[in-house]
């Protein structure tokens, strides 16, 4: 699953945030960054559902989108796409 985050601005720093907490995609082996959007594979129920909102930081000054909601049901199991 993609989430796109479009930026005016050329060399702005992108984070992505869920619930308010910025993720740490450095470290996850299940998130990406790609060209700024946001790539889950395997996405689960219990850690992926919630608001995601795009952050572009660039000279010291932020812009946070408006929130992206992601509400998963599975039918069986909490993965989806594994």
């Amino acid at each position: 699953m993609n989430l796109q985050c479009e930026v005016d601005e050329s060399n702005a720093q992108i984070q992505w945030t869920l619930d308010g907490e910025t993720l740490d995609l450095a470290n996850d082996d299940r998130r990406s960054l790609e060209d700024g959007n946001l790539r889950i594979s395997a996405v689960n129920k219990n850690s992926d559902s919630g608001e995601f909102r795009c952050v572009a930081t660039k000279n010291g000054e932020s812009i946070t989108s408006s929130p992206a909601v992601l509400n998963i049901i599975c039918k069986y199991g909490n993965t989806i796409g594994h």
